[in-house]
């Protein structure tokens, strides 16, 4: 017979459920700290702290670093960040941190990722710190097999009200499981999402916090509390394509109401007034706007490698001429050395014939590949902007296709904020990834696989770019008077359009740059721009393209430029 009353027992059931409960919701992406082993009278302290322990590697992933130097000299850091996806692409990051005699520094480091994983993907990231009294020593800051595609990042006050919609929902296992690696719906389907908290008032103003999500939930109270650079920091991920759900706080007491949806650049803001539940807000459906934006990019695509085109950048092995010169070279350095250059006589000969055969068919053999694929490569950029309206920024979309010759550098600048990342299909870049493949950057450039000698390489580029550049709406647009607008683009935005509130399509076949252009009216048709928005494309510009490898013969680049249009008329 059991010592404790039936009530007793069910208050201790209770309390162990719920603590484990939230001991299960915690082990999905909280982040730990790692403090990096130091030499005996080292004079310093090093710890680590990423955002989250989970990653699917795509953006960044924030790592807080802090660094207490009790010498009484200035010293010096370097920290040397290893990521690894599937054991055969490697990215080296590594950036130097100065900390002046007894005092201490607190600061975040960007580890870029190689892009965002798929199911199925092994992500290992670590860590090596080389200075003083430093052991070296490499610290494991995340190992993890995913088994997901979505990673959502949750304010703390709405970690276990998420997790537990996860965790109720068909994809999370539909048992209260959770949506980590192993739960199934039925034992038949794998989860497809993950969960990490983040406090966004603890963390800098900068978007590259939130790369690593997909969607982020988080109160409406909580967002409005953050000051305004850090608005704006999770603003510009928004941009980006990313989704952020807005619930009121004490969600529970509040009636269910439809969500109010309102689009910034490629992503979506969804306030909901409504408890937490696994609904439309949290599932991975694709906004229009984000939609939009992928028609405007594929057919950019289009227009920069029309199709039939796209075996330029196709690499021609030479498999024939390789086997005839391997042919000639066997001959001549066989029969042709023995008979001729060293016959049996003069068989001493061969120690000056055979290097000087071999380093003779060397520059051949170099001769004919420069003269097959010469020095540099060419290659095509194409992509959209998206002009934020009242921010002075735009963010920038940018895809590249490229066809190396002969290199003789492949490192490059790139700034720290700019997202260059792999196609998310291995086959788009030749299958080249099938090698091990070891890339590199650091605070200001970029080096190693992104670009070697005789590959086929591409690459997507992404940053949220300051500019002034703006179309606005000088006049018209009222009462079905034409609309006169006028660009600070400093490129020529040809194929203009333009919808109104109303709906009505207006275009003009180029808006240069601080010139007013009265628009003509238009039948329905490509492109369904939102209501307010316009659409104009364009070569260079000081916005895009994005510099990469110099060496690079880049042909004119395909741009679309989208935004809201500015200076509209305020709604009745």
């Amino acid at each position: 017979m059991s010592t404790f009353p039936f009530p007793l027992r069910a208050l201790i059931v209770l309390i162990l459920l719920v603590v484990s409960f939230t001991s299960l919701s915690r082990a999905g992406g909280q982040a730990s700290s790692h403090d990096v082993p130091m030499e005996i009278g080292a004079e310093a302290e090093i710890r680590l702290t990423p955002v989250s322990d989970l990653w699917l590697a795509g953006g960044f992933m924030p790592v807080r670093v802090r660094i207490e130097n009790r010498a009484e000299v200035a010293r010096a850091w370097t920290f040397v960040f290893n990521s690894e996806r599937n054991w055969r692409e490697k990215m080296e990051f590594t950036q130097s941190l100065a900390v002046g005699a007894r005092s201490v520094l607190e600061t975040v480091v960007f580890v870029p990722g190689l892009g965002k994983a798929s199911g199925g993907n092994t992500i290992q990231l670590r860590a090596t710190v080389q200075g003083p009294g430093s052991e070296r020593n490499s610290l494991g800051l995340t190992n993890y097999n995913s088994n997901v595609n979505r990673y959502i990042g949750s304010s703390p006050s709405q970690e276990v009200d998420l997790y537990a919609a996860i965790s109720a929902s068909p994809e999370g296992g539909g048992t209260g499981a959770g949506p980590g690696p192993g739960s199934s719906s039925g034992g038949t389907r794998s989860a497809t999402m993950e969960l990490g908290v983040v406090d966004a008032a603890a963390w800098p103003a900068d978007w590259r916090v939130w790369s690593p999500f997909t969607q982020v939930v988080m109160t409406d109270r909580e967002f409005r509390a953050l000051d305004g650079a850090r608005r704006a920091a999770l603003m510009d991920w928004v941009a980006f394509g990313g989704k952020l759900s807005l619930y009121p706080p004490f969600a529970a007491t509040w009636p269910s109401q439809p969500v109010a949806t309102n689009t910034w650049g490629s992503g979506a803001v969804c306030a909901m007034a409504s408890s937490l539940r696994y609904d439309k807000t949290i599932q991975p459906d694709e906004g229009p706007t984000l939609s939009f934006h992928r028609q405007l990019f594929d057919q950019a695509r289009s227009d920069a490698i029309p199709s039939g085109t796209g075996e330029a950048f196709s690499l021609s092995r030479g498999s024939v001429m390789i086997t005839l010169f391997l042919l000639l070279f066997g001959i001549l350095i066989g029969p042709v050395n023995l008979l001729v250059f060293a016959p049996t006589q003069r068989r001493h000969r061969l120690f000056i014939t055979v290097p000087l055969i071999s380093l003779a068919a060397s520059v051949v053999l170099a001769c004919i590949i420069v003269w097959r694929d010469g020095f540099g490569g060419t290659g095509v950029q194409h992509g959209v902007v998206i002009l934020l309206p009242g921010e002075n920024k735009a963010a920038v979309f940018q895809d590249q296709l490229s066809r190396t010759g002969v290199l003789f550098a492949s490192r490059f600048p790139l700034p720290s904020d700019t997202q260059l990342l792999l196609p998310a299909d291995p086959s788009a870049s030749g299958g080249n990834l099938s090698r091990d493949k070891q890339f590199a950057r650091d605070e200001t450039s970029v080096s190693g696989s992104w670009f070697a000698s005789r590959q086929r390489q591409q690459h997507v580029l992404q940053r949220i770019t300051p500019t002034r550049a703006r179309v606005e709406l000088v006049s018209g647009g009222e009462a079905g008077a034409p609309p006169s607008v006028q660009s600070s683009v400093s490129a020529a935005l040809r194929d203009f359009r333009y919808r109104d509130r109303e709906r009505k399509l207006w275009g003009a076949d180029e808006v240069a740059p601080g010139r007013k252009v009265t628009l003509r009216a238009l039948p329905p048709g490509w492109p369904d721009l939102p209501p307010g928005d316009f659409l104009g494309r364009a070569a260079s510009s000081d916005i895009a393209p994005l510099a990469t490898l110099p060496a690079i013969r880049w042909d004119d680049p395909v741009f679309f430029y989208t935004g809201r249009v500015e200076g509209l008329p305020s709604t009745p």
